[in-house]
């Protein structure tokens, strides 16, 4: 499947942020692990494998791996809840 990429931007600390995210999306089943720098996520159910960069404000998502299914808008979509 082909990649597909997106940035989702953020206010306040990047490492508050991404605790809360973390936690928000643990119940979910997804994994990340990296810190406020980069890193990389699992989404088990549907399976959808990726990775993140922070610049200043903003999280670049890079999604490297995903079912035919889930199209790159629905997932950018859900990603976008879980900052708002």
């Amino acid at each position: 499947m082909a990649t597909c990429s997106f940035s989702v931007t953020f206010k306040g600390d990047i490492a508050k942020v991404l605790d809360s995210v973390k936690k928000e999306t643990k119940k979910d089943g997804v994994e990340f692990n990296g810190d406020e720098n980069k890193g990389t996520f699992h989404v088990k159910k549907p399976d959808i494998k990726g990775s993140y960069t922070v610049s200043k404000q903003k999280i670049n998502f890079n999604i490297a791996d995903h079912p035919w299914y889930a199209s790159c808008s629905a997932i950018e979509d859900k990603v976008n809840d879980f900052f708002k």
